[in-house]
């Protein structure tokens, strides 16, 4: 059972390899599953790589953060009181957030996103916590930017807009 999932993921297996990524923090482990909970073993992996995404997403909201943003080459940064600070998690390696975003994309999303090279979609963990994803290629690798979308809608003060837009909003016909 993998501990940090809400609906448990189960699954039977045998580690055949072990990698170590940063000297004695972090590696990666080759796993032969003999048996999961899905009849179709890529559902599995789509669920199990849709997890640690969700946990990106929980971290964002626990640091107050309003975006999400995923690069190669960078950790997972969040924008936090207009400043893009780090989260916690390695660096991202070629691949890796393609593989974040397809296990959360419908199968139509992926194949839009393969013919137009950007999609954007939204995703929600729960009613209350919701995301726009702008997924897209830039210099051969898939990158995406992912903003919270509040629940809770402001009122005019603290949407911080110009006066005349809320006089503006009020009439009845429109700016005409």
């Amino acid at each position: 059972t993998v501990p940090w999932t809400k609906a448990p993921l189960r699954a039977h297996g045998r580690v055949i390899r072990v990698q170590e990524e940063v000297r004695g923090k972090s590696y990666l482990l080759g796993i032969h599953f003999d048996e999961t909970d899905s009849e179709k073993p890529l559902d599995f992996l789509s669920r199990l790589e849709a997890q640690d995404f969700q946990q990106l997403l929980e971290d964002l909201l626990k640091a107050g953060g309003s975006d999400l943003h995923l690069t190669t080459g960078n950790p997972p940064m969040a924008r936090i009181q207009s400043r893009l600070v780090p989260l916690k998690g390695p660096v991202f390696a070629p691949g890796e957030i393609g593989a974040f975003l397809y296990s959360i994309m419908t199968e139509e999303q992926a194949e839009a996103f393969e013919k137009k090279k950007e999609l954007d979609f939204a995703y929600a963990l729960t009613l209350e916590k919701r995301f726009r994803v702008n997924v897209h290629r830039q210099r051969g690798q898939t990158e995406a930017a992912i903003r919270v979308v509040p629940s809770q809608v402001g009122n005019w003060k603290e949407l911080t807009l110009p006066p005349i837009v809320e006089q503006w909003a009020r009439k009845p016909d429109g700016l005409i």
